[in-house]
């Protein structure tokens, strides 16, 4: 009978390699081949958009895309915020590609971007409005026909970027001129890439109430807790600014997560004395309570401090608060909303925010839940 030798250490290893390598190459030969790459599908409004298809979701509606080539000039001067500005000297520049790479290698700091386009006012009728820009590296102020309507970031001397937001800003009709109107926008790049970089900027609809008076635009804003601000007769003089709405993250440049205080003052009309109102406060991030002429009005979310029972529902909801004739005053009223962000973005970011009759908030429900039963 034949012994075969017993294998040497050295045999062992050569012999267990060998059956190794053979079977990775049986496996690499038989396995079938991966699927070759697939172009990712995506919606309509997501090819238009990209960094927007939140859009779809909300069934938002595009009313007029703005020209993709803009004017640009480097520099800073608050003067080019205006509707009548000498472009003489300033050159066309793209949306979506950083300045540096149209010819500005290099440049940190101040430059501006203006657009003029035509509008016709009748297709904006009972239509609530925003200006969609996408993202922007670094920090912004936006300007229509020289009045600001929204910014994002903090400005030098301790200046915070916001290159990764998204900058979509509420516009009032009153703001809007039939015919031509001018967009400007202020950029500071603080390093590296700078400039618009929103391919399709735009005039954006969202299907929501209509205020029958708006109250949408520059109010007084402060961070703490006290509750006397609540008060109709408060001083708030030295309280900053702040565009509503919009995330004071956005607008300020703030870091801040707790309870702040927003307050602002309008004149009722007339014509609105003898309604039944319906307070418009859009959507707030996360909480709010709100004070019409020193008297709660209307809440959303618990102020507790258990994080626990918080739903994570709140930053969603719609405020829409009935109003008795009680509530408001012939002539002069305060409006106070008290807010508290639990982390993230917050304040109140998103319209309509103004005063609607209590009659056309009914139809307006009633016509969307039949238009959804359809």
């Amino acid at each position: 009978m034949y012994m075969s030798t017993p294998l040497t250490p050295t045999n062992s290893n050569i012999w267990i390699g060998i059956t190794i390598s053979s079977l990775f190459l049986i496996l690499m030969y038989n396995f079938p081949s991966p699927p070759e790459p697939q172009e990712p599908q995506i919606s309509e409004v997501e090819a238009y958009c990209p960094e927007a298809s939140y859009l779809e979701r909300e069934n938002d509606e595009l009313l007029l895309a703005l020209p993709q080539t803009w004017q640009f000039q480097t520099g800073d001067n608050p003067d080019w915020a205006g509707r009548a500005v000498e472009e003489n000297g300033w050159s066309p520049i793209k949306l979506g590609i950083p300045w540096e790479r149209q010819g500005y290698e290099g440049h940190d700091g101040y430059a501006w971007y203006r657009v003029s386009f035509e509008v016709k006012l009748a297709d904006f009728e009972d239509k609530s409005l925003y200006l969609h820009l996408g993202t922007i590296d670094d920090i912004n102020e936006t300007f229509l026909n020289g009045r600001p309507i929204g910014k994002t970031g903090s400005f030098p001397p301790n200046p915070q970027g916001a290159h990764d937001r998204i900058r979509k800003y509420a516009l009032n009709h009153d703001w809007l001129n039939e015919g031509t109107n001018v967009l400007s926008v202020r950029v500071y790049d603080i390093q590296w890439d700078g400039g618009m970089l929103g391919k399709h900027p735009g005039i954006y609809a969202k299907e929501v109430p209509i205020a029958d008076l708006s109250l949408e635009g520059e109010w007084k804003f402060r961070t703490g807790d006290q509750p006397g601000w609540k008060a109709a007769d408060l001083n708030d003089t030295n309280w900053d600014l702040i565009q509503v709405p919009a995330f004071w993250e956005h607008h300020l440049g703030i870091d801040h997560d707790g309870i702040a205080w927003y307050r602002t003052t309008f004149d009722l009309p007339p014509a609105m004395a003898n309604e039944k109102m319906v307070l418009l406060m859009g959507r707030i991030d996360d909480m709010d309570q709100v004070f019409l002429n020193g008297e709660l009005v209307g809440s959303t979310g618990d102020f507790q401090d258990h994080h626990e029972e918080f739903n994570g529902k709140e930053w969603m909801q719609q405020r829409g608060y009935y109003l008795s004739k009680d509530h408001l005053e012939p002539g002069k009223n305060v409006l106070a909303v008290r807010v508290k962000d639990l982390a993230g973005d917050g304040g109140i970011y998103e319209g309509p925010i103004g005063l609607i009759s209590q009659k056309n908030y009914i139809k307006y429900w009633r016509k969307r839940r039949k238009r959804t039963q359809e």
